[in-house]
């Protein structure tokens, strides 16, 4: 899937320099082409619930916790290097079971 925002090597001289968007609207097309698609995005919250957006809005670039994920892509596109596709992620996320951690909800299964 293509997630480029900007016209073709609009931005090639910003490569791999931080990004943050300028707007609102700028932001919205970034959220759309990356974390929309991205296993952290919350259908009800939307990027609300991950770390990387949160600080992009709370920082300026050059600032203590600016997210450095969030860089200008080779092809002068921003991109956010922490992006894992929600369809690439299911099986580390289900699979996943901490050994001490008992399971709670058992007997409630088993008395349905």
């Amino acid at each position: 899937m293509k997630r480029d925002i900007y016209p073709d090597g609009a931005f090639e001289e910003s490569a791999g320099k931080p990004y943050r968007p300028s707007n609102g609207t700028e932001g919205d097309f970034f959220i759309d082409a990356w974390c929309v698609n991205c296993y952290r995005f919350d259908e009800e919250d939307g990027p609300f619930n991950c770390p990387i957006y949160e600080r992009m809005m709370c920082h300026q670039i050059g600032e203590e916790g600016y997210p450095q994920e969030l860089v200008w892509g080779e092809t002068g596109q921003p991109l956010c290097q922490a992006f894992i596709h929600h369809l690439e992620v299911p099986e580390i996320v289900e699979s996943y079971r901490c050994e001490f951690t008992p399971d709670l909800f058992q007997e409630v299964v088993q008395d349905v």
